[in-house]
């Protein structure tokens, strides 16, 4: 559109050249404080036998910048790692109806859906910071 629209062409005039150009991905804000109100996603998981932990991180993390820390009312997310083995993905939010919003997010996802194929989940619950 900007290469041909009239609306557009004072700012075409102004461009000597062009060295490049790319897609803007908007940096990944610093994780928001949590406070009384706000929701948590509480998700447990093993990984599957095949899975190394190192690739399942790997995952993880850009499941979270990539899509999940860029959700409105995305707060911060912590992944635990228990005595046993299983992990804890802690996931904050504005509140608790925007925790689960951001979990329905992950539907189709190619992040997410790469993390998924990695885990065996056991549980997931929703509250609120109290």
């Amino acid at each position: 559109m900007v290469g041909t629209a009239a609306e557009f062409a004072d700012f075409r005039a102004s461009v000597a050249n062009v060295t490049s150009m790319v897609h803007y991905v908007p940096p990944l804000l610093d994780p928001q404080p949590v406070a009384a109100g706000s929701g948590v996603e509480v998700g447990r998981f093993r990984l599957k036998p095949d899975v190394e932990e190192g690739a399942m991180r790997d995952a993880y993390d850009a499941m979270v910048s990539r899509h999940l820390g860029r959700q409105p009312g995305w707060r911060r997310q912590h992944l635990v790692k228990l005595q046993d083995g299983t992990f804890v993905d802690l996931a904050f939010a504005s509140d608790r109806d925007r925790a689960e919003v951001i979990c329905g997010s992950w539907a189709g996802n190619g992040d997410c859906d790469r993390f998924l194929a990695m885990i065996e989940p056991v549980s997931m619950e929703f509250g609120a910071i109290i």
